[in-house]
Parts: structure tokens; C-alpha cells; sequence
């Protein structure tokens, strides 16, 4: 009894997938409308992932690190502490005491960790003799091998040498009217509140990236230190993981550190240094997922729809079936089948084209423009394609058809064999 149930259902399959290969003009157009629907799917999942990554990515680079320690000022609420991140104040309740064999110490602390920095930032205004402005400065390592130096694009860098020197931004650059090679003079209040003023040799103009950074400059963290008053002293470290989804772990090893607690010293991940800003690129993912979705569901009902239609063409067909004896369930069965392998095929094809074209894009990145400055941090869009991206839609697809041939199959099966036959 098993054995013919068993070959029963295998003749049942392979009637389906005939059947797809018999009616193949209806099937192309409507497996071509699936392929379309899958690539439209796939790259709507891929550019919003990739959009929230890279956004995430900047914020990691220029301003938070994947795990940063700062001072922990009593009183001070988490928001007051994330605009120091775009706004810093600088005093002596917020400067870190440092030294390389602590910073060494922390670099040697997890085995993910690619990088430890510092900063010091700080408010100034840069004169050019002509014109002035209000800016960031960031005294960094010259010699540090990061993410933000290996972002920051620019012909010349910081050279290292005991000079007074900066790096600007084409923004900062146009603003002033100044190029490489100019004299700036940096004027800031010291962590005593005195004004102090030095005159420093720009050596490069980084291109712009994403506008929360673009008046920013650069200087030596040894000139920002003199400048500042702040010898021996940051106002923050930095730590870049090869792998994001161990800053969690980082942390909490930090944490435990007896300088941390002796110093009073705060760590955080940038999911909570950056909340706001890794709030601001999940929100604007969500919103691209959400017109994806509203899309797709458009899509989909097009698709029922042409599919409805298919079954219903075959009213005769399954009259036929019902006479010879075949029940109601196994033809919504045959249907149910028919549309698996219909949107199995044609979603797998659709994927298999997207794949290559955003496979083939992932080394150049697709170019957005400038208009997509503000949200990148530059004109390219690197192209995130993961596996599971690829399930989803060619399971959506299946679900669709599947459903809508489920549906379909057993309103029409469940007539009587002589009205389905006297159907035109």
C-alpha cells in the first residue's frame, strides 16, 4: 500500500513538471515576471543592507571605532556624551591619561583586535589671513595603521616630522580659499580655559566623505597636545576588531582592566557610543526594507494574478482529470506542485543574474554619485550580497506561486466534473 502511495506521488510530480514544459509560452512569461521579481527583490535586500553597513561603517572609521574609553563624567547623560562625539568640549574632566605600555597592553588584550588609537579633538578656528572658520581638530598618531588612515584620501598626508603641520578637507580648503602648501594659524582655548595660537603648514587636503566629518582637520597628536595644554593626555582610545560582532567581547575584557576602574574610565561599543548615529542608519534601512517590501507585495499580486488566470484556462483539462477518477486534492496537489517547480526554476534563474551582476560590482562598488555623498561617505555603494538574501527571495517566490496555485487549484478542482467541462 506504501509502495503504491509512494509511486503514486512520484508519477504525481512528474506529471507537474511535465506539465510546466507543456505549457510553455504561458509559463515563459509568467517565469520571466518571477525572474524580474527576484532580481527587483534581491537588489532592493542587497542596496538596503549595503546602505545601513556602509553607513555604520563611516560612523565606526571617523568618529566612534568599534570600542572606544572615555572618561566618565559624573552626571553626564548618555546624549550629552555622544554630542561630544561631533561637538567635544575640552577639559580636564574629559582628557584620559595615557602611556604606550598601557595602550600596548590593550592591543594585546583580545585576539580580534587589528588597532588601538587615540585622539584628542578638540574645537578651534583656523585663519588664513584672508578668512576664518570654526572647525574640529583630531590630533592622531601619523603613524597609526587604521580605518580613518586608510580613509582619509588625499595625495600627502601627515609626514610625522617635529613640525607644526595639518590636514584639511576640500571643504575646509574651498571654505578658506587655501590649498596645499598654505599657512594656517589654529586658535583654542587650553584645558585652563587660556587662548592659545600656533601657525601650522597644511601638507594635505583629504576628499570629502560624509558631512558630520568635513570640518574636520588633522594635526599630530603631539602638536594638538602642545597646542591644548595636554601633555601625556587624550580625549579618547579607539579600537578597531577585524571582526564588528567581537566588540561586545573587547568591552567586556576592558571592563575588566584595573586601569579602567582606577581611572574611572568608561567603555563602550559603538552601538552605545554611536547610538544615535547606528540608530540613524537602521532607521534608513528599515525605511528602504519597507518601499521594498510595499514593492514586492505589488509584484506578487501581478503575479497571482497571471497565475489565477492560468488555472482557469485549464478548466477543461482538470474536468477531464476529475472524470478519469483523479480527487479534488490531487489535483490542488498537482497545482500546488506545478507552481513550486515553476517558481523554483524561475526565482533560482533570477537569482543566479543578480548574483553575477552584484558579484561583478563588488570590487568597483555602483556609482551613486555625489548626491549620495551624504549617506556613503562617497559617490560608490559597495555591494553586500549575502547567502541567506538569496534564500529569502527565491523562497518568497515559491511561497507566492505555491500559494496562489494552492488556492487557485482547489476553487476550480472542487467543481463538478460536468461543469468543468462544458467551461470555454
Amino acid at each position: 500500500m506504501k509502495s503504491g502511495h509512494n509511486s503514486f506521488t512520484r508519477r504525481l510530480i512528474d506529471l507537474s513538471f511535465r506539465n510546466v514544459l507543456r505549457h510553455r509560452r504561458r509559463n515563459l512569461l509568467i517565469g520571466l515576471t518571477l525572474s524580474l521579481c527576484t532580481l527587483l527583490g534581491l537588489t532592493s535586500l542587497v542596496f538596503s543592507h549595503s546602505v545601513k553597513v556602509q553607513m555604520i561603517q563611516n560612523i565606526v572609521t571617523f568618529l566612534t571605532g568599534h570600542v572606544s574609553i572615555r572618561k566618565a563624567v559624573e552626571g553626564e547623560t548618555a546624549a550629552s556624551e555622544q554630542a561630544q562625539v561631533l561637538e567635544p568640549v575640552l577639559d580636564r574632566e574629559h582628557l584620559v591619561p595615557v602611556s604606550g605600555d598601557w595602550l600596548r597592553t590593550l592591543q594585546s588584550s583580545h585576539p580580534g583586535i587589528s588597532s588601538v588609537t587615540t585622539r584628542l579633538r578638540f574645537q578651534a578656528t583656523v585663519n588664513s589671513g584672508f578668512s576664518s572658520m570654526g572647525v574640529i581638530v583630531s590630533g592622531i598618531d601619523p603613524f597609526e595603521k587604521s580605518p580613518l588612515t586608510a580613509n582619509l584620501k588625499a595625495e600627502k598626508g601627515l609626514s610625522g616630522l617635529d613640525k607644526p603641520e595639518i590636514m584639511i578637507s576640500t571643504t575646509i580648503s574651498e571654505t578658506l580659499g587655501i590649498e596645499q602648501g598654505a599657512t594656517l594659524t589654529l586658535l583654542c582655548q587650553t584645558v585652563d580655559g587660556s587662548l592659545n595660537a600656533l601657525d601650522v603648514e597644511v601638507v594635505g587636503v583629504y576628499k570629502k566623505t560624509v558631512p558630520w566629518v568635513e570640518r574636520v582637520a588633522y594635526v599630530p597628536l603631539g602638536t594638538a597636545q602642545e597646542l591644548v595644554q595636554a601633555h601625556g593626555q587624550v580625549s579618547e582610545i579607539l579600537c578597531y576588531v577585524d571582526d564588528p560582532s567581537q566588540s561586545g567581547n573587547v568591552a567586556r575584557s576592558w571592563q575588566t582592566e584595573p586601569m579602567i576602574r582606577q581611572k574611572g574610565l568608561a567603555v563602550r561599543t559603538f552601538q552605545e557610543g554611536g547610538s544615535i548615529f547606528v540608530n540613524f542608519a537602521t532607521g534608513y534601512g528599515l525605511m528602504l526594507a519597507l518601499a521594498n517590501i510595499v514593492i514586492l507585495l505589488m509584484v506578487s499580486f501581478g503575479i497571482a494574478n497571471s497565475m489565477m488566470f492560468a488555472v482557469q484556462e485549464r478548466k477543461r483539462e482538470i474536468g477531464t482529470m476529475r472524470a478519469m477518477g483523479l480527487r479534488s486534492m490531487h489535483i490542488t496537489a498537482l497545482f500546488i506542485l506545478e507552481g513550486i517547480w515553476l517558481g523554483a526554476i524561475a526565482a533560482s534563474l533570477g537569482a543566479v543574474i543578480g548574483s553575477g551582476v552584484f558579484l561583478a560590482l563588488r570590487g568597483t562598488g555602483l556609482n551613486l554619485g555625489d548626491v549620495a555623498a551624504w549617506i556613503l561617505g562617497g559617490s560608490s555603494l559597495h555591494l553586500i550580497l549575502k547567502p541567506f538574501d538569496i534564500v529569502i527571495m527565491i523562497g518568497v517566490m515559491v511561497a507566492v506561486t505555491s500559494l496562489t496555485s494552492l488556492y487557485a487549484g482547489w476553487r476550480t478542482a472542487r467543481q463538478l466534473p460536468v461543469d468543468l467541462l462544458r467551461a470555454r
